[in-house]
């Protein structure tokens, strides 16, 4: 973005803060940046948080539950408040915060209501660790799906099944450090595609695997070169 150099008196210049920026970090008037000059660049940062992105929904029905929590974590939101109706309903949102939202804990559970809120943080580290892990796991999936069905291996294919519910942990936790920017995405866009087609890549090995354990099938070697040419 481009800013234009205020003049003020002699020997005063002045730029304005980038508005996002600064409602994203909470900054307002009278506190403190940091400045600093490298070459010709001035860095201004600041060791504020981002900026706590709250909202209240109210969720009944297992399979909205899972779906709607899972949208929100993946669209940035710190802490959400859910309002619900049966011991059914507060099941489901404790197996999705447990096996699904990464940094989320419940802080608070009433008759009626629950608060889940994030208290660990994204960090650009932190992402680049977990984009290299959803990597590793789905060249290692890819391999071993190959095994497991030329060889009809029934444990590694529930294994691989299991998997799958780790490959979405990490890219949705990757899909809401990009949303939230806490990555190194320049185009938020793109990134976003990239991330969520991983995700469907890992999903097509699973559907493969569970398609087998029910079919129980017996594979031909046509089918095996292709699945083989699809791992490369």
């Amino acid at each position: 973005m481009i800013r234009k150099v205020i003049q003020i008196a002699d020997s005063t210049q002045l730029i304005s803060l980038p508005r996002k920026w600064a409602q994203k970090y909470g900054v307002k008037k009278g506190d403190e940046l940091l400045v600093e000059e490298d070459g010709n660049k001035v860095v201004v940062s600041t060791e504020r948080e981002v900026s706590s992105n709250n909202i209240e929904i109210t969720l009944k029905g297992n399979e909205l539950i899972h779906r709607c929590l899972s949208a929100l974590y993946k669209a940035g939101y710190d802490e959400i408040k859910i309002m619900y109706e049966s011991p059914q309903d507060i099941e489901t949102i404790i197996s999705t915060v447990n096996s699904q939202l990464l940094g989320f804990e419940i802080i608070e559970q009433g008759k009626t209501h629950v608060i889940i809120k994030q208290v660990t943080s994204i960090s650009h580290s932190e992402f680049d660790t977990m984009l290299r892990r959803t990597f590793t796991f789905l060249i290692a999936t890819s391999e071993e799906c190959l095994t497991a069905i030329e060889k009809n291996d029934i444990s590694l294919m529930k294994t691989i099944v299991q998997r799958d519910f780790y490959i979405n942990k990490l890219t949705d936790y990757c899909r809401r450090a990009i949303n939230k920017k806490e990555s190194h995405f320049k185009h938020i866009g793109p990134g976003y595609v990239i991330v969520e087609l991983l995700e469907k890549i890992g999903d097509g090995y699973k559907d493969l695997c569970e398609y087998q354990l029910e079919k129980k099938l017996k594979v031909d070697k046509q089918i095996l070169e292709i699945v083989s040419e699809i791992n490369i």
